[in-house]
């Protein structure tokens, strides 16, 4: 799971917290990225919105949460554990 935000994004700090909960819960069996788009700029490119949350399952792209909210986050979280 690939968290892309940055520090200036209000939404993306709401975001956090539900970030942090499936990372607790699920932290044993995915691994959790957080991507800052400004620190990295070659991400900045498949990015549109911020925050932007990216499903992956053996380095391809599942499913993707643009303009993500917890609710979203953690439903999708769900059906691709």
């Amino acid at each position: 799971v690939v968290n892309y935000g940055a520090e200036w994004c209000k939404h993306c700090a709401k975001l956090t917290p539900a970030i942090d909960a499936l990372r607790e819960r699920w932290g044993g069996e995915v691994a959790f990225v957080d991507a800052d788009v400004d620190a990295l700029p070659f991400t900045a490119r498949a990015v549109r919105w911020t925050p932007t949350v990216a499903f992956y399952r053996n380095g391809r792209l599942v499913d993707e949460c643009e303009r993500a909210k917890p609710t979203q986050v953690a439903d999708r979280a769900w059906l691709h554990a």
